[in-house]
């Protein structure tokens, strides 16, 4: 039945009548939701929102992929194959940076249209992440963040380094965090990289949860080797505080951490994110309770990081 009125649909949308059409996707998936024929209700908008991407109508079809994730929450849909594959499918129609190679949109000028095309898909990211997060969705989760960094790096590089930072800290894909950070190295004054580098292993590890911290050690570790693929790491102090205190943490030293505290405390205070990075890596590893307001990460990402700062 799904099949009809979607056919139906599509001759309006290839008559140009974009609006109509959306109305129309609207109409037919309360209909079918009303009945309780939920599955048919969830291909109108999967359908509807990847045809209204495909054709170049970003808003129309970031709304309609927003009204299938509303759908799944007040459904209490599980984290299913066929209900990811649903949301996998409409990200897949978000339109291709303008230059995708692995060092993204190095001037950093999206602006204007271009900008409002990337916030605009951002809503659904955003939406499906926190979706996935719900549900527990772990290893999908993870590539969605990676899918958001990736996206957003291609459209906006540099200039949105903070974003780009806090979706690929909570994903997997080291190699091309890895990447991003190089590139923005080699742009930035030599005297920042380490900052860079130690902002973002900090990152990787104050997103842990209490049951991954074994794998979130692993990771930061996996970031610094995969940039010293890319680009030497800095002979710096702060450098070093970064990989002495993966092997604090790596052996659950509590002790060991807060002698790399004072210690480095004159690298670690050339930046005041550092810090509170730090509050937060340490109450997670060790219980410490926190002493300024760095709680509910994932709800203020976009509020913490989304204004991100030029690489120099």
């Amino acid at each position: 039945m799904a099949e009809q009125s979607l056919q139906g649909i599509k001759r309006v949308v290839d008559e140009g009548a974009h609006y109509e059409a959306q109305q129309m996707y609207k109409t037919v998936h309360h209909r079918y939701h009303t009945k309780g024929m939920l599955e048919d209700s969830y291909k109108i908008l999967e359908e509807g929102a990847v045809l209204q991407l495909a054709t170049g109508h970003l808003t129309c079809g970031v709304e309609l992929g927003l009204m299938l994730i509303e759908a799944y929450e007040k459904d209490e849909v599980g984290l299913t194959e066929e209900a990811c594959r649903r949301v996998d499918h409409m990200l897949d129609g978000l339109p291709e940076p303008p230059t995708c190679s692995s060092e993204g949109s190095i001037d950093g000028n999206c602006k204007g249209t271009e900008g409002s095309k990337v916030d605009e898909a951002l809503r659904l990211l955003t939406a499906a992440i926190k979706w996935g997060h719900k549900q527990g969705a772990g290893a999908w989760e993870r590539r969605l963040h990676d899918r958001a960094a990736r996206f957003v790096w291609g459209w906006q590089g540099w200039s949105r380094l903070a974003l780009v930072s806090a979706h690929y800290a909570q994903g997997s894909d080291w190699q091309g965090f890895a990447s991003a950070l190089a590139t923005c190295a080699r742009m930035g004054e030599p005297c920042e990289e380490d900052l860079f580098v130690a902002r973002a292993v900090l990152q990787v590890l104050a997103w842990a949860r209490v049951d991954q911290l074994a794998d979130r050690v692993s990771s930061a570790q996996s970031l610094l080797t995969e940039y010293q693929e890319d680009r030497l790491l800095p002979e710096t102090p702060l450098m070093h505080c970064m990989q002495l205190m993966i092997q604090a943490l790596n052996k659950n030293s509590a002790t060991l951490f807060q002698m790399l505290l004072n210690k480095y405390d004159a690298s670690l205070s050339r930046d005041p994110s550092l810090s509170h990075l730090l509050q937060k890596v340490e109450q997670v590893f060790f219980g410490a309770q926190q002493t300024n307001g760095f709680g509910g990460m994932l709800g203020g990402l976009m509020q913490m990081l989304a204004g991100g700062a030029p690489c120099s």
